[in-house]
């Protein structure tokens, strides 16, 4: 036990050395946070950008797959066009989502404009479902090459809902969890010709809140992270569906034992999340920060800009009818943004980017680290033996 207090100790040490020096542009992105929309509107440091609603699964979860296909998605060219925005001259980071991104044959293409545009972009990610283990391969090493060619860090995250049949059916496509496999293997062949990470992605749900300690084993096995997020009803998925992604309070429970487990190693800006979920569950207002609505652009393939995904009406407008830079700025935007935290931001559960979320809103996650270090002190102070 003392080994282990002594572990911790250090770990926790080593995080305030490594991040002490970056404690000035913390504090500065923290203010930033906290004046966006009233003082000033920031330029966006990251771009969600959804090149395609066409998907190859049919998850219970997703609306995304339901959409009306025969909107025209944007090219390589207007992608580029819109990046070429002094809107995003702050960008640092992007991630490429769908549907299922891979089934864009140009998303090389895409990956390429959107690098062109902004070389000083530092992180780039693609979402994919791993259903197709050859095209994922394909696309993922055009996509790395490329960014390895700009040294911006790549990230490729994989969808995994349960082991073997769970994932099958929630994915609602035969053989899932084997073809899932199958391209985390030719990855990680893959990954040992060019630098990119793997992680694994969960939605947490009915169907596999009883497998989550199986599922974190297997990733530990094929030793890739995974994080766990909690899925959310889309107005649009029809009755039945939302039905079967209704949580009971047993099912809560179970999920606040697995998470608090020594099983999963959950980080602290997880656990920072969690512990906020869990109080909106019960009532409680949300406290946990959100950077979508002054430092993050959600683009749609067809070019739709929106708020957020909660609702399908929030929407901003379209690059193709009008200057994004209009569109950010415009009195619709403001708009929209004082409607999304008046009517959804109090209640949200949605775990977006925490990790960007946590970048801008330095001061949160500050007062829960030094919360919960105090609070480790105190359980140590209680287990020594006294003199």
């Amino acid at each position: 036990m003392k080994n282990r207090d002594r572990d911790e100790a250090e770990r926790a040490s080593q995080m305030i050395r490594q991040n002490i020096v970056r404690l000035p542009s913390f504090i500065g992105k923290g203010l930033g946070h906290h004046i966006a929309g009233s003082l000033h509107t920031p330029k966006p440091s990251r771009l969600g950008l959804r090149v395609t609603s066409r998907c190859n699964a049919k998850c219970i979860m997703c609306p995304f797959w339901r959409t009306e296909k025969s909107a025209k998605e944007l090219t390589p060219g207007e992608i580029r066009e819109v990046l070429s925005s002094p809107l995003f001259g702050s960008l640092e980071g992007v991630i490429l989502t769908g549907g299922e991104p891979t089934l864009r044959e140009d998303l090389a293409e895409i990956a390429e404009a959107i690098l062109d545009s902004r070389p000083k972009i530092e992180k780039f990610a693609i979402n994919t479902n791993g259903m197709e283990p050859s095209l994922v391969t394909r696309q993922v090493k055009d996509i790395s090459s490329l960014c390895h060619s700009r040294a911006a860090e790549f990230t490729v995250c994989i969808s995994l809902d349960g082991c073997g049949t769970t994932h099958e059916k929630i994915r609602r496509i035969p053989h899932a969890f084997e073809r899932v496999n199958e391209t985390i293997r030719l990855l990680k062949e893959l990954r040992m010709q060019l630098p990119f990470s793997i992680h694994l992605n969960c939605v947490v749900q009915p169907l596999n809140i009883n497998e989550l300690p199986q599922l974190s084993k297997f990733a530990q096995e094929i030793e890739l992270p995974i994080q766990f997020f909690p899925v959310y009803a889309f107005d649009s998925l029809s009755d039945n569906d939302k039905q079967q992604l209704r949580t009971s309070s047993e099912q809560v429970e179970e999920l606040k034992i697995f998470l608090g487990s020594p099983q999963y190693d959950l980080t602290p800006m997880w656990a920072a999340f969690w512990q906020d979920y869990f109080r909106v569950l019960q009532g409680e207002r949300r406290r946990f920060p959100c950077a979508l609505l002054y430092h993050n652009v959600s683009l749609h393939a067809d070019g739709t800009l929106i708020v957020c995904e909660r609702d399908k009406s929030l929407v901003y407008g379209n690059v193709r009818d009008a200057p994004i830079d209009k569109i950010w700025y415009s009195a619709k935007a403001k708009m929209m943004r004082e409607r999304v935290k008046r009517n959804y931001c109090p209640d949200c559960t949605v775990a977006c980017d925490l990790s960007f979320s946590l970048g801008q809103e330095f001061f949160y996650f500050a007062r829960f680290l030094m919360r919960e270090e105090a609070q480790k002190l105190l359980r140590r102070c209680r287990r020594r033996p006294s003199s």
